[in-house]
């Protein structure tokens, strides 16, 4: 998970655009989150369309960041 010594605030982010139908999910959305937190990665999610992932949308309040401090 390291890279980029010479930025060490920088941090991996994973962008996300669905209909908000999971159809193929493996893991809880709690193991995922503790995972994405364990390693410093942001989940950005756009939910398009009628339905939504309410499951989707609370990892991304967790591993997101107070972007005031920018």
């Amino acid at each position: 998970m390291s890279y980029r010594s010479d930025l060490p605030k920088l941090r991996k982010r994973i962008i996300i655009v669905t209909d908000g139908a999971d159809t193929s999910s493996e893991a809880s959305a709690q193991d995922e989150c503790r995972a994405l937190q364990k390693n410093n990665i942001i989940v950005d999610s756009v939910q398009v369309g009628h339905r939504s992932d309410n499951k989707l949308h609370a990892i991304s309040v967790a591993t997101g960041e107070d972007l005031s401090q920018f």
